[in-house]
């Protein structure tokens, strides 16, 4: 009963969504799936969340998303959706590779700003027919801000998210490594000697100058035993690599 009452929640909010795109906006379905269905798989993530806690309706979207991410049947969103001769292909640019990019995106800038750019993105287009650089440009023009960093690959390059930790110098500098194409959050928890443990988060912005490696500061005076990087809500094709032992 519970797994049938979490799909029904799941394709209300789904469908409703779909009021909005492409029915108020004209987004052309069979050319740009991601510019509807995309959405209609992001936009319920925090309502059904708060019908079902506990779900975790996003971790699904992003383990969908990261099973087929960077194979090579997995194509860039701006290949036109009726090229697709594969149906695990076409869903995941339809569905599951959009929601995560449009969250990617939320945790750009910001929930205050991205609200405000998607809405007015949504007003611009209200009863015409909009293409996806009408929403790049839209969302560049409300936040003031150039996410080419962010768009290209998200939107128009083949790859995957994969980040891995490096190295914790002797000072406590934790190397991170963009082994991915793809810019995401960099979330760490790291565990001390007296077993507590602290965290630390940064933007997918952190990498919009187009670096491949960074280093993060933590407490210089801690004595670390363990570090974690990502959480379930960030897409890692490897997580092997996510945890560090200090020996």
């Amino acid at each position: 009963m519970a797994k049938q009452f979490s799909s029904l929640v799941g394709l209300l909010f789904h469908e409703i969504s779909h009021n909005y795109f492409p029915f108020y906006m004209g987004t052309n379905e069979r050319k740009y799936a991601f510019m509807d269905e995309g959405w209609a798989a992001f936009l319920p993530t925090d309502i059904i969340e708060e019908y079902i806690p506990g779900y975790d309706y996003f971790k699904r979207e992003v383990d969908g998303y990261v099973s087929l991410a960077g194979q090579e049947i997995e194509l860039p969103l701006m290949i036109p959706t009726f090229q697709h001769n594969n149906w695990s292909s076409s869903r995941v640019a339809a569905y599951t590779r959009p929601a995560v990019a449009y969250q990617m995106l939320r945790e750009t800038l910001g929930d205050d700003v991205f609200k405000k750019s998607l809405l007015e993105y949504m007003n611009r287009w209200a009863g015409k027919h909009p293409i996806p650089y009408d929403f790049f440009y839209t969302i560049e023009d409300v936040s003031g801000q150039d996410l080419y960093w962010f768009f290209n690959p998200w939107f128009f390059e083949s790859g995957y998210p994969d980040l891995a930790i490096d190295e914790l110098t002797s000072t406590n500098e934790l190397l991170i490594k963009k082994k991915g194409q793809f810019p995401v959050p960099i979330d760490i928890t790291w565990w001390t000697e007296d077993g507590s443990s602290q965290n630390k988060y940064l933007s997918p912005e952190i990498w919009k100058d187009g670096q491949d490696k960074i280093g993060v500061q933590l407490p210089a005076d801690s004595k670390i035993v363990k570090i974690k990087l990502g959480n379930d809500h960030i897409p890692d094709v490897d997580k092997e690599d996510n945890i560090y032992v200090v020996e």
